[in-house]
């Protein structure tokens, strides 16, 4: 069972004719709050050259969810 997030709407829209997003909707709020989170505070296990994707794909699993909560929790202070 998935659990919408709330994105916040869009972080740039451009307003077009009859009051709608010209063009698409662009990025969320959340894509651009996540997009500008920080840097992981953590140390990351060193990977070795070559090593398997599945130890790069948790790794970058790790860092998504770290940029992710930082976005929710951005926009939960935003609606306070």
């Amino acid at each position: 069972m998935t659990t919408e997030k709330d994105t916040a709407g869009p972080a740039f829209p451009e307003i077009g004719e009859r009051g709608k997003a010209a063009g698409g909707e662009g990025i969320s709020v959340r894509d651009y709050f996540a997009a500008r989170a920080p840097l992981y505070p953590f140390p990351l296990p060193y990977i070795e050259p070559n090593k398997e994707v599945d130890s790069i794909m948790q790794i970058a699993s790790i860092i998504s969810a770290w940029n992710f909560a930082y976005a929710d929790t951005m926009i939960a202070e935003r609606s306070k």
